[in-house]
């Protein structure tokens, strides 16, 4: 690897300390291997024209350091007369003489030279617009305007009086002070350390925001700054299943279905064959197929249809329902130790609610089925009014109100019920973060939407999936988004509003043609590339995935044969693709992304006595480069893993090592922390909750803490002062030389550190 670095070949000033006509410096550019620049410009031509320009930026920003100028030259007039671009060696030499010099301008004469070959001469010229205006507190001498990920920046100030001083930092936590943000100054400079904590993608893909302003009596000045903190890492795709298991019977009292009453026995009830093919033995098939390439499912599960044939049990005297009860448990179980359960919402299913119609479920004995009652009548409720959560999505009355964990009528407690029944069967494997309700009944309008966010936000939830998007058109950034707290479809327009985390979909497949789901994955793949973390999500249901040679029965042939197509085909061609969970998914975009600190208890135990009540837990914070001290405290909300009810939590405690930061009753608490350089545990101290990771618990280790990679051999090209610029060039030659669009230079790759405010000065100036 080799580093593009100007080297100072003579510098010549009349007074030492200041600009004097008849300064010179000389530089020479040692631009190391040709290849990675070729690869790095993307053309030999443009490659051939930035170089030379670069050696004379660099002469200039030579002289203007050595006179320590306090003024601010900004780009004026340029011209350059091209004599050649026969530069192919590896050493360029540049000249710049400074020819005018005055309170308002400066030009310089400049010559590039590769060897004995004279490439170009002409004249630079800046003007000057740091000048003091009437009114003004203080003046900008120099700023950043990129940062280095991880480096200092310096703001250099000149405040004309003495005045007091504020600096507001972005939401986000990208950028940090050295100093304090609220201070009084006395005339004269002031040098503002930056120090660059998180890559300006965090902030919706745009520059770090710093507001700096000054007051003294009734004279106010503000000033602006954006700043760039380019992440030098690659981005991360994921690729997240989903599939929502539930039931379906087919039979016209059902539904008006046509053709796909062959996906159940059509005999007007949900039955025991229904329950076990379609949420047992077909998700477990999908399972089995996606272990083979290392994919993970995410199965939105219908836990208010597990309650129901609690239920059906009371009513039948068959036995049958007994077997569907086990089986259903034992099927999470072995599945959640690779894949994901998370809530899926279906509540004209729930037996305990008191909500209309009534009773909830009605049972028949020739079939051994339920059916939620009123589910369906072609005239008076041709759209399963009550079968979803809110009710907007069918224009049933729904569930409105907010509530509490434990009010099964509510939004909190209807939800709490199916996450605390999947989390309990996923016990000491694995959490879950996401939810979607049936048929993406989230809220019709703003202020129910609200609430929604509010239900999920109040149990832990960190996501949602009930962004349908069916556009033909592609999401930017892939389909993991913020989304508006009161409006799912909508994302944010400011870091400040982030809520939940949303996961779009934006089609339901069958899986009947292969061409059909691949050609979707390779219209959506060119939306999820660049910095930072994107996913794509597909979306199925298992009760419609067709088996051969029985559409309803069958677990082979069919839809099942063109999912393993599908999964080995993206294995093979899309080789940087990360299967995950959604919660894994959602759980790395929070660590990117997160505004904030978030701590997420992982449910496996590391330790305690379940026996007597003691349950002890890792913790993750989330919130990657968020740095805190005693200056910059972060507030942090710790729940107890949702499965275990409130009720039964006497008391939660978090501790740092053997430091106990927090302790309180119930089962949540929300501490200040002013470190995160030690590992947190998380211990819940509950009743009768033993029996939730059975008679012999396995005990996890908790993870290492994280450290940064001890030698990074990627192919990214060395990350140098030089390749801001070149990528700055890059840009303008592109259109000065007119280049076909095909052949346009593209030197972003690079991930390069910044330069000095007066060197890009003086390549605007060029590129100009």
């Amino acid at each position: 690897m080799h580093n593009v670095k100007p080297e100072i070949l003579s510098l010549r000033q009349h007074a030492s300390g200041r600009l004097s006509r008849g300064d010179a410096a000389s530089v020479a550019l040692h631009l190391g291997d040709l290849q990675w620049l070729e690869r790095l410009a993307g053309a030999d031509s443009g490659a051939r024209f930035s170089r030379p320009l670069l050696a004379a930026a660099a002469a200039i920003d030579a002289l203007l350091d050595a006179a320590e100028s306090q003024s601010e030259w900004q780009p004026a007039h340029l011209a350059i007369e091209w004599l050649s671009t026969d530069n192919r060696n590896k050493r360029i030499t540049a000249t710049a003489t400074l020819v005018k010099h005055d309170k308002e301008r400066i030009k310089f004469r400049v010559e590039g030279r590769s060897e004995d070959a004279i490439l170009y001469r002409g004249y630079i010229e800046f003007s000057n617009c740091s000048q003091r205006r009437d009114g003004e507190l203080f003046r900008v001498l120099k700023a950043p305007r990129a940062i280095s990920l991880g480096a200092t920046g310096v703001i250099r100030l000149d405040f004309k009086t003495n005045a007091h001083f504020e600096v507001r930092l972005p939401c986000g936590r990208g950028l940090r002070l050295v100093s304090s943000p609220s201070l009084h100054v006395p005339s004269g400079p002031l040098a503002l350390e930056v120090i660059a904590d998180r890559p300006h993608e965090v902030n919706l893909g745009s520059p770090w925001t710093i507001l700096l302003s000054a007051g003294k009596g009734e004279v106010k000045q503000t000033v602006e700054f954006k700043i760039e903190v380019p992440d030098p890492e690659p981005g991360r795709i994921f690729y997240i299943l989903t599939e929502d298991c539930e039931t379906f019977d087919g039979g016209p009292l059902t539904g008006n279905y046509g053709p796909s009453e062959v996906f159940g026995n059509h005999n007007n009830f949900m039955d025991p064959q229904d329950y076990l093919v379609q949420m047992v033995e077909k998700p477990s098939r999908m399972n089995e197929i996606a272990d083979k390439v290392g994919a993970r499912w995410t199965h939105f599960w219908a836990a208010p249809q597990r309650f129901g044939a609690e239920w059906a049990r009371s009513q039948s005297s068959t036995g049958a329902w007994e077997q569907v009860i086990e089986a259903m448990d034992a099927s999470i179980r072995a599945g959640s130790v690779r894949h994901e359960y998370a809530p899926h919402l279906h509540c004209d299913y729930e037996p305990a609610s008191s909500l209309p119609p009534q009773p909830r479920l009605v049972y028949d004995s020739a079939t051994d089925g339920i059916l939620p009652n009123d589910y369906y009548d072609p005239v008076d409720n041709p759209t399963h009014k009550y079968h979803d959560w809110d009710g907007a999505a069918r224009g049933g009355p729904g569930i409105k109100a907010l509530g509490s964990w434990d009010d099964v009528n509510s939004k909190a407690g209807s939800l709490f019920k199916s996450l605390n029944y999947v989390s309990r069967q996923q016990a000491d494997s694995r959490h879950t973060l996401i939810g979607r309700t049936g048929s993406y009944d989230f809220g019709g309008n703003a202020n129910d939407q609200e609430i929604s966010t509010q239900a999920y936000e109040t149990l832990g939830l960190r996501a949602n999936s009930d962004a349908r998007i069916t556009t033909e058109e592609t999401i930017p950034g892939g389909h993991l988004f913020w989304c508006r707290r009161d409006d799912r479809l909508q994302r944010i327009a400011s870091l400040e509003d982030a809520a939940l985390v949303q996961l779009a979909v934006t089609r339901d497949f069958s899986f009947h043609v292969i061409d059909d789901v691949n050609g979707w994955f390779e219209k959506h793949w060119p939306s999820c590339q660049g910095k930072g973390v994107h996913a794509l999500s597909l979306m199925t249901h298992a009760m419609f995935m067709r088996g051969v040679p029985d559409a309803f029965t069958s677990l082979t042939g069919g839809s099942f044969a063109v999912l393993e197509q599908h999964l080995s085909w993206v294995r093979d061609h899309y080789p940087r693709i990360e299967f995950a969970t959604a919660t894994e998914a959602v759980t790395e975009f929070l660590d990117y992304y997160s505004p904030n600190l978030i701590a997420i208890v992982d449910p496996r135990l590391i330790g305690g006595d379940p026996a007597q009540g003691r349950f002890l837990f890792s913790v993750r914070l989330l919130g990657k480069g968020i740095h805190v001290d005693a200056e910059h405290p972060a507030q942090v909300r710790f729940i107890a893993p949702a499965l275990f009810q409130p009720s039964v939590v006497r008391e939660v405690t978090v501790r740092q090592g053997s430091t106990v930061l927090g302790r309180a009753s119930g089962h949540e608490l929300t501490i200040v922390m002013d470190t995160r350089d030690e590992p947190l545990t998380f211990e819940v101290l509950a009743e009768d909750a033993a029996a939730l990771f059975g008679t012999a618990p396995l005990y996890h280790d908790p993870p290492d803490k994280r450290h940064p990679d001890l030698l990074d051999l990627s192919s990214q090209p060395p990350h140098t002062a030089c390749g801001r610029a070149l990528a700055l060039l890059g840009e303008a030659l592109s259109k000065h030389i007119q280049l076909p669009a095909a052949e346009r230079l593209d030197f972003e790759s690079a991930a390069p550190k910044p330069l000095g405010a007066r060197l890009r000065a003086a390549i605007r100036t060029i590129l100009k």
